[in-house]
């Protein structure tokens, strides 16, 4: 994983932390994992939706009140990158 680019890195990384956070272990681990994907990413986790998902799991599971606010990015990404996917998949089968 460490020869792939940032982006790949950070996919990678933002997928071990969403697994840990909800299986609920290893939080501590989950948010370094979260956090190094973060700054791969330079603080932009648009095109990674499953890292604004991690975290607000691992601040759900640690009790922060802000988890909600996390979850709205996530979805926004997740319906973008699904809008594009239909958008290929309509153009290709025309």
């Amino acid at each position: 994983m460490r020869d792939a680019d940032a982006t790949t890195q950070a996919h990678t990384l933002a997928h071990s932390a969403q697994y840990l956070a909800l299986i609920g272990r290893e939080m501590a681990q989950a948010e370094q994992l979260a956090s190094e994907a973060m700054e791969l990413l330079g603080g932009k986790p648009v095109d990674v939706p499953t890292l604004p998902f991690a975290f607000a799991l691992i601040r759900e599971h640690v009790a922060h009140a802000t988890a909600v606010a996390a979850f709205d990015p996530a979805m926004l990404s997740a319906r973008a990158k699904l809008a594009h996917a239909e958008l290929v998949r309509a153009t290709l089968t025309a």
